[in-house]
């Protein structure tokens, strides 16, 4: 350095360039010529091209005479050991970098790590060496310019570093081979480590170019997202297919690093030709080739079996296929891991299906990529990725009111509204339209209701005990509005199926249990036909107990079919459904039953109903806790049971569905409400496809 003890002049990220001519040519810039091994004089390291030891930190275009053609400190001037006479032609050459501490044949990219913190300094009055290793073609003879590169900006700033990068680590992960014309390829893996002094930016774009791939490779903005590094650098991960391997020897890699905003015009207006091209900074390394194939890496196939995309609706099963993926290794074995969230991590569950073939559930709205990472066991791997548009619907566990017990749920055949009972007396309607997600208050009933169920036309009916004795029993219009003495339910207001006609009283019965006192008696208020006040249209219950007989202080639930049967479920001590005549007064069995966890028997029920079929469903509670939903025929035969913890999250509470064709189509929809105040309160909606 000329000026020994003035700091002020300290260099930064000094770089002294070897110059010589340029025989080979980059698609990058067509203004580019960089020499070439064999032909033109060159830095190699000292076990060749490919040694670390003397060999180039990195190539620049600053400075070659063929472009910055005006002498003095911001061009070129021919150097007091450059070979009189002689002016190399390459515009992109090679540099050693110089800095204070960083030895004759460090590496530089460590030595930056472990001395950050000097910002790469060359101090004022100091030496510093680094070992070339120079090769001069016969042809040419020891003929060279060179140059020197040094950042400084003001007496008064420091430090002062370059703006583009000017270190780079290259781990390549070797992968590349060549047999003959007809076997060759792998990819250029690399893991790039580029170092830019802060406050000034990474890379606004970056290359790779190889005679081993037949066109330049752009990183995209994947490539592009650091996968590591530090305060001044970013590490790159990057795979780059080699199409063009024509043998073993002399293959080599360069790395290209670019800065949009940035060029080589210079603020005091000293031209030069590169002028307005963008900034970038050059690396080259060789590529070692193999003579025998690598592990060659799978070819992922992935796509979406069904539903197609986009889809809104309810939660829904997407079933997606990787199946199709290859290996060109034979004897490999594939194996499939999945990304359902876009996360980048892999190894996510799925609900059912196979690793190759999953089938993983939507239950709310997703937008994304779906990934699967396919491996061979040996170190090879790919991923592929599918978009996923989903509007979705929870259809289990859906939250309903918070700080207030919900007890019963009833459907409304015509409109597919649901009614919700809460503990407050609150009555809330919940949509259809809505997919059941929210509601909102319909009307105040009493909180000492206990059941309710609604009529076609969506007229409702609440009852419960009261506290002194007697029952609370009342009715309300679809609007909401206080139907007095039970007028909600005149006509053909008050029909499972369509309407009563007149004279056909053991048509179309609908029933339900309100435990309305009539006089002395607890009565099931069972309306077969157009009902009046005072029970007219219902029957008593004259207790009993066992065969025969119902007490409703074990009743739990009622439920007519549609072949003029009503069925109705005991608990404790009894156990039973026990199926009777629409009259109600008389048996019309089979009746079946008895304690215990596996079908047919209940250990905890809590509430029946049917489908359009006269499909019989009981909601119990098994001892384990666990809730179940267990399904008969009219004459008792188990046919199966649904629910689990995942789908009813808590305590069983009630269950309809009987009377809901989903959309008008004929899909029954079945309803359970579960849950209790320490957990909360949930709807979960059975899908006709869980119940068949």
């Amino acid at each position: 350095h000329p000026f020994p003890g003035m700091s002020e002049y300290d260099g930064y990220d000094v770089r002294g360039i070897f110059i010589g001519d340029g025989s080979g040519g980059l698609a990058y810039n067509s203004d580019l010529d960089c020499p070439e091994l064999g032909t033109d004089q060159i830095i190699v390291g000292s076990e060749g091209p490919g040694g670390t030891d003397g060999a180039p930190d990195g190539y620049t275009r600053w400075w070659n005479p063929s472009e910055f053609t005006s002498p003095g400190i911001l061009g070129y001037t021919h150097g007091a050991f450059a070979t009189p006479g002689y002016t190399g032609d390459a515009t992109l050459n090679g540099y050693k970098y110089f800095a204070d501490g960083l030895g004759m044949t460090n590496d530089v990219f460590e030595f930056l790590l472990a001395n950050a913190g000097d910002s790469g300094v060359f101090t004022a009055g100091s030496t510093n060496r680094r070992n070339y290793y120079l090769r001069f073609p016969n042809t040419k003879g020891v003929t060279f310019n060179y140059a020197i590169c040094a950042n400084w900006e003001d007496e008064l700033i420091h430090p002062s570093n370059a703006q583009e990068a000017i270190g780079c680590r290259a781990s390549i992960t070797p992968d590349v081979y060549y047999v003959d014309a007809t076997s060759n390829g792998g990819k250029i893996k690399l893991d790039l480590s580029i170092w830019n002094w802060e406050p000034h930016s990474q890379p606004t774009a970056m290359y790779i170019e190889s005679n081993v791939v037949s066109s330049m490779y752009t990183l995209d903005s994947t490539d592009m997202t650091p996968t590591g590094g530090g305060v001044n650098y970013s590490t790159y991960h990057v795979e780059v297919p080699a199409d063009n391997v024509g043998g073993i020897e002399g293959n080599n890699f360069w790395v290209i690093c670019e800065y949009d905003g940035l060029d080589y015009t210079n603020d005091m207006g000293v031209p030069n030709t590169a002028n307005t091209d963008m900034l970038a900074a050059f690396f080259r390394y060789d590529l070692f080739t193999a003579a025998t194939p690598y592990n060659l890496d799978p070819d992922c196939d992935l796509q979406i079996i069904s539903p197609t995309m986009p889809y809104s609706g309810w939660a829904v099963d997407v079933e997606f296929d990787a199946s199709g993926s290859t290996d060109p290794d034979v004897g490999d074995v594939l194996q499939f891991e999945w990304d359902f969230d876009d996360d980048g991590n892999f190894g996510d569950p799925y609900d059912s299906g196979t690793d190759d073939k999953p089938i993983k559930n939507f239950d709310s709205d997703y937008v994304g990529n779906v990934c699967v990472k396919v491996t061979d066991g040996n170190g090879g791997e790919d991923i592929c990725c599918v978009d996923v548009d989903i509007t979705a619907y929870a259809t289990k566990n859906i939250d309903l009111r918070s700080g207030v017990d919900a007890r019963d749920i009833a459907v409304v055949k015509n409109t597919g509204d649901l009614y919700i009972l809460y503990s407050d007396g609150q009555v809330w309607k919940y949509t259809e339209a809505n997919y059941y997600q929210t509601g909102s208050m319909l009307y105040y009933s009493s909180n000492v209701a206990l059941f309710m169920d609604a009529s076609a036309n969506g007229d409702s009916i609440v009852s419960g005990p009261l506290s002194g004795g007697g029952s609370y029993c009342r009715s309300f219009y679809a609007s909401g509005g206080a139907a007095a003495n039970h007028t909600a339910f005149k006509g053909p207001d008050w029909s499972s199926e369509v309407w009563c006609p007149t004279g056909g009283y053991q048509i179309n019965k609908h029933c339900s249990w309100y435990d309305c006192s009539y006089g002395s008696y607890p009565s099931i208020v069972w309306f077969w036909q157009p009902p009046t006040y005072g029970g007219a249209g219902g029957n008593f219950i004259y207790e009993g107990s066992g065969t025969g007989s119902i007490n409703h202080n074990y009743l739990v639930g009622v439920e007519a079919d549609t072949n003029s049967y009503v069925y109705c479920l005991e608990k404790a001590p009894e156990y039973r459904v026990e199926r009777r005549w629409y009259w109600f007064t008389s048996q019309n069995g089979p009746y079946w039953g008895g304690f215990g966890d596996t079908s047919p028997n209940f250990n905890d029920p809590r509430d029946i109903t049917r489908d359009t079929g006269n499909t019989i469903y009981v909601l119990d509670e098994l001892s384990t806790t666990d809730p179940v939903i267990k399904k008969f025929n009219s004459t008792g035969t188990p046919l199966g049971t649904y629910g689990d913890t995942t789908s009813i999250s808590s305590t069983p509470l009630r269950i309809e569905g009987s009377e809901r064709l989903w959309g008008g189509a004929g899909d029954n929809l079945m309803f359970v409400l579960h849950g209790n105040a320490a957990d909360g309160y949930f709807l979960s909606i059975f899908m006709p496809s869980e119940l068949t």
